[in-house]
């Protein structure tokens, strides 16, 4: 443990009169750069704060589990304080059901890409260019993932390249994945207009990100240290492919939201003509936004990417 790491979980434990608090993400995987935020499991709160330099999420314990998927949280953890012995009963618990939380996993993404393939065959047969690309990117993430769980390594995006170490850079769904995210057009003017597109677009969807001002800023100020960092030690692949799953997951959020003040079922095939067309006026999002954050896809490419999968 560092200094740092012992005075941040210090403070936390102190100044929350916590029980319990866990390190998980990247940092207890060791894994993490300088500027990656310290994700914390706790008893108390869900929160995302700044310490000095360090931005930390806070993450509250949740044991009314519906799937055994959700002791996911759980592997590769590392306990701090555990005075009820809470979250020691929970790691241990993932650990036993390692093999079984990876295989939940795994079905669950196998079902989203197939998902995911349908929903791009039925927006390119009604020629939804934004949402075929939107939902081929999305597709790209997932297919990760996927591969990922197979291998039974833990999921990190801002690292997601750096991963691929570990696995066999040969299986064809990873080389179709990396294609989906349009990786050819990392380069340092393009991240910098992605990066720019994202804050744009963040802080113009504030109200449907269900996020306040603080976590707001916060969160695009952790995008901008991870960017930055990740150009400066020149991983551009890095960097452009972490941006595009930050803005797969805005979109996501805010489809969940828009859908929920409207009391309706989220449409199959489109979710950004959906949210942001021009029936939805009030949401006015430009198309230079969207250029800048640039995820459009060739039909004939995106086509040839799906066939390409189907014969997996």
């Amino acid at each position: 443990m560092t200094d740092n790491y012992l005075n941040i979980s210090k403070v936390l434990v102190d100044d929350l009169n916590l029980n319990c608090l866990a390190l998980t993400g990247c940092r207890s995987d060791n894994i993490s750069t300088q500027f990656c935020e310290y994700n914390f499991i706790n008893e108390k709160k869900n929160d995302i704060i700044k310490l000095k330099n360090d931005i930390l999420q806070l993450y509250k314990t949740n044991t009314n589990f519906t799937n055994i998927s959700e002791y996911y949280k759980f592997l590769n953890v590392e306990i701090i304080i555990d005075k009820n012995f809470q979250l020691t009963a929970l790691s241990n618990k993932a650990k036993s059901l390692k093999n079984e939380i990876y295989k939940d996993i795994i079905i669950s993404k196998k079902i989203e890409i197939n998902s995911k393939i349908d929903k791009i065959i039925k927006s390119l047969e009604k020629n939804d260019a934004i949402d075929y690309s939107f939902f081929g990117m999305s597709l790209g993430y997932t297919i990760l993932e996927y591969e990922y769980a197979k291998h039974q390594i833990k999921f990190h995006p801002t690292h997601m390249i750096e991963q691929l170490k570990h696995l066999n850079s040969e299986i064809e769904s990873i080389e179709q994945s990396l294609n989906l995210l349009l990786l050819s057009r990392a380069t340092v003017s393009n991240i910098r207009r992605r990066l720019e597109g994202i804050n744009t677009f963040t802080l113009e969807t504030s109200d449907l990100n269900s996020m306040n001002k603080k976590e707001i800023f916060l969160s695009l100020e952790i995008i901008k240290n991870k960017t930055e960092y990740l150009l400066n030690n020149h991983k551009l692949v890095d960097a452009y492919a972490i941006l595009g799953y930050e803005f797969i997951k805005l979109i996501e959020k805010i489809n969940i939201e828009y859908n929920y003040r409207k009391r309706t079922i989220p449409h199959y095939h489109k979710i950004i003509s959906e949210i942001f067309g021009m029936e939805n006026n009030q949401i006015n999002i430009t198309n230079t936004t969207f250029n800048k954050i640039d995820f459009s896809t060739k039909e004939i490419e995106l086509k040839k990417v799906i066939n390409n999968l189907k014969k997996l």
